[in-house]
């Protein structure tokens, strides 16, 4: 079922509205001389030093007479830190005094949980397994500066002076088990209150505490968010629930503080400046102004920017507020879009690049599904912003200025730029090609439709690349206004948002076993073992400890006997291994005799091992973007579909399978170890989920040396040289960013060389050369055959004229139409190389033409036809007719069909179509 979380975070609200000392540190609050009161204007109940009758949201401070942002240009600090400065002097000081462990930040790439693509908070690398008690946290309590992105609020970017897409998260977070109490709401809430008094220099009185509530990631718990003077600078949620399945929620085991502070928002906050963007992105800001030529009047984005926070097109009705903020600032509301929109416009394209190379340098790629969707419009978004703009700056510049200014707080990012340029530019060039023939089809659009819905909107960027400021662009030079909606990439991003329910443990819905059965004890050394059955129905056996492989990992399972009865498939449900045999045992009994096929399970783990050097080779030869996307290994040959931005040429497959075998002969041990998730990923990191998320407290890590260390399941060779010779056999792009590899290895690779070999010599043979003679041979022959092609092709040319002038007899009379329909024989080359001949010379003609034999259907208009009547149409029920299918463009459309009988009435179909137009 779809769980609201807006639904059990108002619960949580009601609830702690009349108790909120079990829900919030209310001791606490009262002992730093804070009382509660209810706002007048939104009913949320807060936490002051002085008596007030106001929350500090900037929409209330506004209702009551002040300004939403008050500390603009009138900072409520002395203190003046820059970015990294407020992580280093005012962070790390004031929690490691409180006993926190400062740790580095987790990958962007949230590979190791399966409900989300990106970390959007700090808490994210900490769930599901640490904040469910079933993993040990890398410290406790931690303090963590964790870098995140969040899509919904693109609209709101370089708008409200707050929003960013990409965004520093600190997180102070402690983890109570049962038997090991850390702290909780009292002590917490003290932490933050030093932070913001001695850490930040803030006056007591400055700081507004709002009660709340806060869901993600699975949990559920009350929250205490902290403003001073309009601006929200943080949320500490005390997570104490676990959301359910069924959509209520129980108790976690471990309760959990997790408070999220923006790192920008604190320094924001203490500089005063007019937006965040001006302490985010540091040098980067003046960088772009100056190179774009613009000037920011300071006089006006001070005034304006007091009163940016009430703009959020998310969450406010923004036409409204937009003419209130304009009448504040006596401006005509046009001339204060005017104003704003170019610097929000630059602000736009610094926010998304720093997005940009966060995501990729973790190994995230634009594409056109899930995660990657959402950085493809990203980039579009800012070569959309660029060309509206008519700006000279390339994207690639302005994210090396982002690589210097984060090299001290993240040195890692300034590593990555090669992979991040050549990502760009086929994105680019990719982005030019679809532009240019989105063009043309948004053209046709705008002079057929009055209006564009939104729906239409999202339809034109999904499948066309169409972004609204396109869209805006082309109609104003049409003489045509066209309105995006406020939230246009918000709705893209919420359309694209992967499912936030976890997927369950795979399971065989058509096997059933026992619900108590215990998990079963697999070990893969042994060949031949005695087992223990501990659960049988038929021909279905489960044992207590079994060596036998079930299909998981794409890897196939092992075939062998029973008591020399044969095994047909072996499957896992759940954590239990099921035996599936081709028949009952001949007698009930406990103890059994297991054989496994050595020869299957040879070709199979040489397979699943050859997986993992190649993984390793094409990250070395492609760059640290290569991911592993999926991986199937059979007894035929493997395949890889790895993370890559573009098809691979020959050269690039050569320079993998060579250095493949280069870690083959290197005969390196391969090790596997059983280690807890938290040790697992503080000695070896996150490349360790190469196949995704993995479930469980233990983890199997496979390791070759440091070439390619990851958490793994499959049958392994004992060393690389086991695996013998690795042969590629293709590559193949078979989707966005995601590239397929196949390849043969050890017996399967010998005989794919032998086939090689075999059809070589066959070659030979039959010209009767020599191997050095080959090439040359080849070619003479290609180039004779080429000859020879265009010389048939010219008399297929000729003898369509001919025919052509035979069948200009045969055509017929439609209103202001000539017909011609008609089966014959020839190939389907011939037979549209007469379409082309007879509708070049007759404008106004709509011909079909069917193969006698082969059916292969073509229709054709002429150019004056075809403004009126599609090929494309009349082929897909033309073909129909026949059982088959078909399509094209306007003026020639191909297809086939099944039916051979269905000739005449295809025939007969066509002409109806043709005259109903009439």
């Amino acid at each position: 079922m779809v769980i609201n979380i807006d639904t059990l975070k108002n619960q949580i609200r009601k609830i702690s509205k009349d108790k909120p000392e079990k829900f919030y540190p209310v001791e606490s609050l009262r002992e730093l001389g804070f009382s509660r009161s209810i706002c007048v204007h939104c009913s949320k109940p807060f936490w002051s030093l002085e008596k007030r009758d106001y929350c500090d949201e900037p929409e209330c401070r506004l209702k009551s007479g002040f300004l939403p942002y008050d500390f603009i240009d009138n900072p409520p600090s002395r203190k003046k830190y820059n970015y990294t400065e407020t992580w280093k002097n005012a962070w790390v000081p004031i929690f490691e005094k409180h006993g926190h462990t400062v740790i580095p930040r987790y990958p962007i790439v949230a590979r190791w949980r399966n409900d989300t693509e990106f970390v959007q908070a700090s808490v994210y690398g900490f769930q599901p397994h640490v904040v469910s008690g079933e993993v040990d946290p890398p410290a406790n309590p931690v303090l963590i500066p964790q870098p995140c992105l969040r899509f919904n609020d693109v609209d709101n970017v370089g708008l409200s002076g707050r929003h960013l897409t990409s965004f520093v998260m600190v997180g102070q977070l402690v983890f109570n088990k049962p038997n090991n109490f850390i702290y909780f709401m009292d002590e917490g809430i003290r932490y933050i209150h030093d932070y913001l008094t001695t850490g930040l220099g803030l006056h007591p009185k400055e700081i507004i505490y709002h009660e709340d509530a806060w869901g993600g990631g699975g949990n559920l718990g009350s929250s205490l968010e902290f403003f001073v003077r309009g601006l929200e600078v943080g949320n500490q949620v005390y997570m104490t629930y676990k959301i359910e399945p069924d959509g209520s929620f129980s108790d976690l085991s471990t309760t959990v503080i997790d408070m999220g502070a923006g790192l920008g928002r604190s320094t924001w906050l203490i500089n005063g400046t007019p937006t965040q963007y001006e302490v985010n992105f540091g040098e980067v800001v003046p960088k772009v102004l100056k190179k774009v030529g613009l000037k920011q009047n300071m006089n006006f984005w001070k005034r304006y920017a007091r009163y940016s926070g009430v703009l959020n097109y998310t969450e406010t009705d923004v036409a409204r507020v937009w003419v209130d903020v304009a009448k504040t600032l006596s401006m005509d509301p046009n001339d204060l879009r005017n104003e704003i929109q170019p610097i929000k416009a630059a602000y736009s394209i610094i926010d998304h690049t720093r997005s940009l190379l966060w995501a990729i340098s973790d190994g995230a790629l634009p594409s056109n599904v899930g995660g990657g969707y959402n950085l493809r419009f990203l980039l579009r978004r800012a070569w959309s912003i660029i060309a509206e703009m008519d700006w000279d700056i390339d994207l690639f510049d302005i994210i090396e200025w982002h690589m210097d200014d984060l090299k001290e707080l993240f040195p890692g990012y300034t590593k990555h730029g090669e992979t991040v340029k050549d990502v760009i530019d086929v994105e680019f060039k990719r982005y030019k090609a679809t532009k240019e023939k989105g063009l043309k089809l948004l053209k046709k659009k705008l002079k057929s439709s009055k209006e564009i819905s939104t729906q239409e909107l999202v339809t034109l960027y999904d499948s066309n690349g169409i972004v609204p400021e396109m869209v805006v662009e082309v109609a104003k030079e049409m003489g045509r206004e066209i309105r995006i909606p406020n939230d246009f990439y918000g709705i893209l991003a919420d359309k694209h948002e992967k499912s936030s329910v976890e997927k369950p443990l795979a399971t065989q819905a058509d096997i059933k076993i026992s619900d108590d059965l215990p998990d079963t004890d697999i070990n893969y050394e042994n060949l031949t073992f005695e087992g223990e059955i501990i659960w049988q129905n038929k021909n279905i056996v489960v044992l207590k400890k079994t060596s036998f492989y079930p299909t998981s990992g794409g890897q196939i399972h092992d075939l062998g006997t029973i008591d020399g009865v044969p095994i047909k498939e072996v499957r896992k449900v759940g954590a239990v291994v099921v035996h599936i045999l081709e028949k009952p045992l001949p007698t009930k009994r406990t103890k059994v005799h297991c054989t496994i096929d050595p020869h299957r399970r040879r070709i199979l783990t040489s397979h699943h091992t050859a997986t993992h050097i190649v993984n390793a080779a094409a990250r070395e030869v492609l760059g640290p973007h290569v991911w592993q996307a999926g991986a199937e290994k059979t007894m035929d040959k493997a395949r890889l579909d790895i993370t890559h931005y573009d098809s691979l040429t020959k050269n690039q497959m050569e320079a993998i399978e060579k250095r493949a075998n280069e870690i083959v002969y290197l005969n390196i041990p391969v090790t596997i170890e059983n280690l807890t998730r938290d040790i697992a990923e503080q000695k070896y990191g996150f490349t360790i989920y190469q196949g995704g998320a993995v479930p469980g407290k233990n983890i199997r890590i496979v390791a070759i040396d440091d070439i390619d260390i990851e958490a793994c399941g499959g049958t392994h060779a004992s060393r690389t040289g086991d695996v013998g010779t690795i042969v590629m056999l293709s590559s193949e792009r078979i989707q966005d960013g995601i590239v397929r590899l196949e390849y043969v290895s050890g017996e399967t690779a010998i005989k794919e060389l032998q086939h090689r070999n075999q059809t070589v010599q066959k070659a030979l043979d039959m010209w009767g050369i020599d191997l050095n003679a080959l090439p040359a041979t080849a070619k003479r022959f290609f180039d004779e055959w080429k000859s020879q092609k265009k010389e048939i092709s010219e008399l297929k040319k000729g003898k369509a004229i001919l025919e052509s002038k035979i069948l200009e007899k045969q055509l017929e009379k439609a209103g202001k139409y000539q017909i011609l329909a008609e089966s014959i024989s020839g190939d389907n080359e011939y037979i549209s190389q007469l379409i082309f001949t007879l509708t070049e010379k007759n404008e106004n003609l709509l011909i079909l033409l069917i193969e006698e034999d082969s059916l292969f259907i073509a229709v054709g208009a002429g150019k004056k036809a075809v403004k009126s009547i599609s090929s494309n149409e009349l082929i897909k029920k033309v073909a129909e007719v026949m059982g088959g299918s078909g399509g094209g463009k306007p003026n020639f459309a191909r297809g086939s069909g099944k039916d051979a009988t269905k000739i005449d009435s295809a025939l007969e179909t066509f002409k109806k179509l043709v005259q109903s137009k009439k």
